[in-house]
């Protein structure tokens, strides 16, 4: 039955009939208040499966019976796997093709903020309930029993039965309401449409009253079926007390659709998107097709909201949105390739709010936060490759970082740099044509990009740097006859044995006395190569398109001759090597004493320089020498700016 904590793929569910009926009704007594009773019917098919019992995940939920084709069965538990042991009725001789599995449950609206959980929100000196939902990773299993991996992609009906005062959502458009009354209690029973073919981690629905914008939008691409929307409504909502701060948001979602339909070639196959902001939310928001959820603060903002707390409600919007490509309609096989899901979105959020908004220059925080971020957790021993090895779903939680989210995001903008935007954009539409309704692994993604480019130089470059952990440092150091690089192993730590190597396309801006140039060489997990020339000024990795950081030996650099961003990066990696034991720490004080800050406006690379130039300050209480230097340095700049 289970291999590697694992279902078989020989039962798997083809469609899930869903049926909740929700108590929210606080005065209740304590057995039923926020409770539940459920009916989820499952099309199982077997395929060559020859066991006495197969399993569905279950967690915490009191399950009464259960039947097969209308037969009445036993079942036990592994509560520690999360599993009902389902036993095959002795009547069914047969058990090939197609059986339907009903199974009738009781649970609990938690407050774990995961599974079917509840949300308190006050306003007005009134407190009001949301039931809602949180399954990724591995949580709907705790609301109904069902197949909960990636890989079993399967159709939904749902339907809900909850009090008729309340709007009920989830992923898909109503299809019809019926009123009905139980006890002398108004209730309203709200079926909605067939999903498409999804995996469990993205179901929701939601219980409460909300207020809402919306706004139609036609589809950009024709679509070749017929039956298809040619129109997607949108919608945001939010609890009363964020009426006012709704159309920002519904504009950048209304925008950044119709980007995505142009960008992939292909529509968003929903007919409706709703937007809800959560206000108890555990992550920044969640991906569930057609029913996106957000903690408020990133979804909702007006005219008078900060630019910061706008760009991180555009960024993740727009990394929501990217997850109905990279996720909902093509979905990793398995948790090890979550990067597929994460790295892309992260990216691809950065990608879109610089296309609706280039004004902002939005790759300058991308610098400061994502690749910041990667590095430093990235620089530990403790980390982990891209793809990790999970056996058991419920670790898969450990991988939700910045490992997954942010060194990803950094390898896929590399990537887009690496092969030129409108490459990267045909292997991803190959892609997304290749696997769509499917789920894949990162070898579909590189051969997709092989068939675009004709060879695997995607594919030997991108498997080390998803399958290795950290990353390198290029030593540049000048030689009689040029330049000579040298890779090693970069931990914060310090210098170190480890042989790990990579195959790193490297980017190298060069002056000499006449002209200056471009020269773009690859590192074939050699350890070292030498570059022949008379350069003047060497700048490696400039505009930090590779992952790796970057020392330079016997090298000085004009740091006025180079834009702020490229200073910033040779500081950045300056501290890291100079406060890490790689360089010594005049190094880093000898550069910058280079730089004029009293006129600086960027705060980021302003604050680095001061933080770690008083840093240095303290480093040197037994060095009064050099430390007056540094104090001197302080008096100049830092503390006439304070004063």
């Amino acid at each position: 039955m289970l291999k590697a904590g694992r279902l078989t793929k020989q039962v798997r569910p083809l469609s899930y009939d869903v049926k909740l009926d929700v108590i929210m009704d606080e005065v209740a007594d304590e057995v039923n208040k926020f409770s539940y009773t459920g009916i989820v019917k499952t099309d199982v098919h077997f395929c060559n499966f020859t066991g006495q019992q197969f399993a569905m995940h279950s967690v915490r939920l009191q399950i009464n019976t259960i039947k097969v084709d209308d037969v009445q069965t036993t079942f036990s538990f592994d509560e520690k796997s999360d599993l009902v042991i389902i036993n095959i009725p002795e009547q069914l001789l047969s058990y090939t093709g197609n059986k339907l599995v009903e199974i009738n449950f009781v649970g609990k609206i938690t407050k774990e903020l995961k599974g079917f959980y509840l949300s308190e929100h006050t306003f007005n000196n009134t407190t009001n309930y949301i039931a809602t939902t949180q399954f990724e990773p591995t949580d709907a299993r705790k609301a109904f029993p069902c197949f909960d991996e990636p890989n079993f992609k399967a159709l939904f009906n749902i339907t809900i039965t909850a009090d008729a005062d309340r709007m009920v959502l989830s992923n898909m458009q109503i299809k019809s309401e019926i009123m009905n009354m139980t006890d002398g209690n108004n209730r309203k029973t709200t079926t909605f449409n067939t999903t498409p073919l999804m995996s469990t981690y993205l179901v929701a629905f939601i219980i409460g009253n909300f207020d809402y914008v919306e706004q139609t939008i036609e589809k950009y691409n024709d679509d070749q079926d017929k039956n298809a929307s040619k129109q997607t409504k949108i919608r945001v909502y939010g609890t009363s007390d964020n009426k006012d701060k709704m159309n920002f948001a519904l504009d950048v979602t209304c925008r950044s659709l119709i980007w995505y339909e142009q960008w992939f070639g292909i529509n968003y196959p929903l007919p409706k998107l709703d937007m809800i902001g959560i206000p108890d939310f555990n992550s920044g928001a969640m991906e569930n097709w057609g029913l996106i959820t957000f903690r408020p603060e990133l979804l909702f903002c007006n005219d008078s909201t900060v630019l910061s707390a706008k760009e991180d409600v555009v960024i993740t919007i727009c990394h929501e949105l990217a997850h109905q490509w990279f996720g909902n309609l093509v979905t990793m096989d398995w948790w090890e390739y979550l990067w597929l899901n994460e790295s892309m979105a992260t990216y691809f959020g950065w990608l879109v709010c610089d296309q609706l908004f280039p004004l902002w220059n939005i790759w300058d925080k991308f610098e400061d936060m994502e690749f910041a971020y990667a590095f430093n957790l990235d620089g530990l021993a403790s980390s982990h490759p891209i793809e990790v090895k999970i056996d058991d779903a419920r670790n898969v939680n450990e991988i939700f970082d910045g490992i997954s989210y942010s060194k990803g995001s950094c390898l896929v903008r590399f990537l887009t740099m690496y092969l030129g935007k409108n490459k990267f954009r045909d292997g991803m539409r190959q892609y997304m044509n290749d696997n769509k309704w499917k789920n894949t692994t990162s070898i579909d993604l590189w051969n997709a990009f092989s068939t675009q480019t004709k060879d695997d130089t995607v594919l030997n470059i991108m498997k080390d740097w998803t399958s290795q952990m950290g990353y390198p440092v290029i030593t540049v150091s000048k030689t009689d006859k040029g330049i000579k690089l040298q890779q090693n192993k970069y931990l914060k730590t310090g210098p170190n044995t480890d042989p790990a190597l990579w195959i790193i396309p490297v980017q190298i801006y060069v002056t000499d006395d006449q002209e200056t140039a471009d020269i773009s060489i690859l590192m074939n997990k050699t350890k070292e190569m030498e570059i022949q020339g008379n350069f003047k000024q060497v700048i490696v990795n400039p505009d930090r398109e590779g992952f790796y950081r970057v020392m330079y030996d016997n090298i000085d650099i004009n740091m006025e001759e180079l834009h702020i961003s490229t200073q910033k990066q040779i500081v950045s990696d300056l501290v890291a090597m100079c406060f890490t034991g790689y360089q010594s720490i005049s190094k880093f004080f000898s550069v910058i004493t280079k730089i004029d800050i009293s006129s600086m406006t960027n705060y980021n690379f302003l604050s680095t320089i001061l933080s770690n130039t008083i840093r240095t300050y303290t480093l040197l209480k037994n060095h009064s020498e050099l430390q007056l230097l540094v104090k001197r340095y302080i008096e100049k700049y830092q503390l006439r700016r304070v004063i």
